[in-house]
């Protein structure tokens, strides 16, 4: 029995019993990514150990201290840890060379959430999309504190806001939790981050997509009374027509307007209508505008409708008239038209006035002055409103005013009878009606056309029917017997690289000149060279056209007599159809030095075989066709 009791003395001596030095929570972030987070405990190897020789130790894990103690079922695995769940996990550290030396411990795995609750929220805006936020409000929401169960605490939270991912991740460019509007409206995505501020320095960055659907700032629509003719419950209202008032400038695309007979019909959306009928007035008429998109964010309003029977304007007869002083206007006095639009009904009790517009007419604005009223040429429609001079229902009546222009012939002011043709047949226009009229002013043709014989002064005068409107205009002309052209002359002018043709008539009669056929012109004188040449000769109205055929010679403005073969002649350019019959060559006195015939050689610059000095001399070319062309050139020696 001592023995017994001696050895079980020595081994409790040699077990190292359970251990506090290394006890302590291994605390892990939880990353959002899985359910649970896995722990190797392999990486707590050096912390077990603290000083000791690795070599001379080993370590296990297990689930229980029994099993620790025992080495029953070591752990070999990473173990997984949910949120929320803590495992405690016990270790055995024992000698290699002694495994009865032993010492045990353990670690609290603890995994921690820091988690972002909402990802996205609605906020009514403004009409634009905007809203400013408190964005202090939304933290109890991204933490969830008032659920029991899985609330984060604020007092060990910090809730952050940012425009970026980037930012929250970095912790910069808060956004301002006070107050800070969405820079994109209608819907914007921000992104929050929830950070521990105790011994755990976890966090967790998410996005928050804030939806901003539209809402309209206190909309209104007047009241309104509409002044209806024979019997109410004949005339349906359709509400629609107060959108643009109740939308006041907003975008329609982004509204829906609904109408409803009561309050609470409008505020639950329920029983909506689209008109009202004359028999229901007066009639509260209660609207709901909502997004188009989003119906919880919306306004309501109302207002009141009434239908009463008015008075009566009779649509009067167009206003109409000539523009007799053709200054693309008339100017008519407007009440001239007022007894046809009271038709009857006293003017103690009423009184007309006009508009250029209907709105104009319905809010009396910008009324017309009645008695000078300028109106454009063409047509025009103006309102008339005729009004009880005390309260109740005015009538309004379209008035349409037509300013016509006068007819205009396409005449000339002047014609010419040509000697060729014994009369002048002229085509008075596109009109209703025509009458010609003589110098007397005596009716001589009430056709369209007409064939005028004798010179004189006459008149047009014509009729044009405008939608009813019958405008006449009268227009004069002359007729002239034209002047005969009569014989061509001519003359050129200049030195022979330089020459004019001058053409003249024995009339002065108003012509025009050409010497191609072709293109004319007011001027006689055309700039030419040595040719052939057709002159043409015409009167501008077209009555006659004449021509003559001329020559233009060229000859040499100088010559060099000095036997070098260049220039030791002095002849005369003969052109197509251009013979000449002789030249005769003067001296600057007028003495005869030489005279060539036609088809010799020219002048060599001798007078009786002796050598003329240099100067200038004159000559005279007899053609065969009988004209004579004069001019002079230079003698040249070197």
């Amino acid at each position: 029995m001592k023995k017994i009791a001696l050895i079980s003395i020595i081994w409790l001596i040699q077990s190292i019993t359970y251990s506090q030095n290394h006890d302590s929570d291994w605390i892990i972030c939880h990353d959002h990514r899985n359910g649970s987070m896995t722990f190797d405990l392999q990486e707590k190897n050096d912390e077990i150990l603290g000083n000791r020789n690795p070599s001379d130790f080993s370590i296990s894990f297990y689930q229980t201290e029994y099993e620790a103690r025992i080495k029953a079922s070591p752990i070999t695995e990473p173990v997984p840890v949910a949120p929320e769940s803590d495992k405690t996990i016990f270790y055995r550290l024992e000698e290699v060379n002694d495994p009865d030396a032993y010492e045990l411990g353990s670690y609290l795995l603890k995994v921690i959430r820091t988690e972002v609750r909402k990802d996205e929220g609605f906020y009514c805006g403004n009409a634009e999309g905007y809203y400013q936020f408190k964005l202090a409000d939304l933290d109890d929401g991204m933490l969830n504190h008032q659920d029991p169960n899985n609330g984060q605490d604020p007092s060990i939270h910090e809730v952050t806001y940012y425009l970026t991912e980037d930012d929250a991740e970095n912790q910069v460019n808060r956004l301002d939790k006070t107050n800070w509007t969405n820079t994109i409206p209608g819907f914007q995505t921000i992104y929050v981050r929830v950070q521990r501020t105790d011994d755990y320095p976890c966090f967790h960055v998410k996005f928050y997509v804030l939806y901003i659907p539209r809402t309209l700032d206190n909309p209104e629509a007047q009241d309104e009374t509409f002044c209806i003719e024979g019997n109410p419950s004949e005339f349906n209202y359709d509400l629609n027509n107060k959108d643009p008032e109740i939308l006041n400038g907003a975008n329609a695309e982004h509204f829906n307007i609904l109408y409803f007979d009561s309050e609470a019909d409008a505020l639950s959306r329920s029983s909506e209508i689209t008109q009202i009928n004359g028999s229901q007035a007066p009639k509260t008429v209660y609207f709901r505008v909502e997004d188009s998109s989003f119906r919880d964010c919306f306004e309501t309003g109302s207002f009141e409708l009434d239908f009463q029977n008015g008075v009566q304007a009779k649509e009067p007869e167009p206003l109409m008239a000539c523009d007799t002083e053709e200054t693309g206007s008339y100017i008519f006095d407007l009440s001239l038209k007022d007894a046809e639009i009271l038709n009857g009904q006293n003017t103690q009790d009423y009184s007309v006035s006009y508009f250029h517009k209907q709105d104009d007419a319905r809010q009396d604005l910008n009324t017309i002055e009645k008695q000078n009223y300028r109106s454009m040429a063409g047509n025009t429609i103006l309102y008339a409103k005729l009004s009880p001079r005390d309260e109740g229902c005015s009538s309004i009546v379209p008035l349409e005013i037509q300013v016509a222009a006068l007819p205009q012939p396409e005449l000339a002011q002047s014609y010419y009878l040509c000697e060729d043709n014994p009369y002048l047949e002229l085509d008075g226009g596109d009109f209703n009606s025509w009458e010609w009229l003589g110098e007397n002013y005596e009716t001589i043709g009430d056709e369209r056309n007409i064939k005028i014989t004798e010179p004189g002064e006459y008149a047009l005068s014509v009729t044009k029917n405008n939608n009813g409107l019958v405008c006449q205009n009268t227009i004069f002309f002359l007729v002239e017997n034209a002047g005969s052209i009569g014989e061509i002359d001519y003359s050129i002018n200049g030195p022979d690289n330089n020459r004019n043709l001058n053409i003249s008539t024995a009339n002065n009669a108003d012509l025009e000149y050409s010497i191609d056929g072709i293109n004319f012109q007011d001027s006689n004188v055309f700039p030419i060279n040595e040719g052939n040449y057709t002159v043409y000769v015409r009167d501008k109205n077209g009555c006659k056209e004449t021509f003559i055929e001329i020559i233009v010679p060229g000859y040499q403005t100088f010559f060099t007599p000095n036997g070098d073969g260049i220039h030791d002649n002095w002849e005369i350019i003969v052109t197509e159809d251009g013979e000449f019959l002789d030249v005769l060559i003067y001296d600057r006195y007028g003495k005869l030095l030489a005279q060539i015939l036609s088809g010799k050689n020219g002048w060599d610059g001798t007078y009786n075989g002796k050598p003329m000095p240099s100067n200038d001399y004159w000559f005279s070319v007899e053609y065969s066709n009988g004209e004579i062309l004069t001019g002079h050139f230079s003698l040249v020696r070197s």
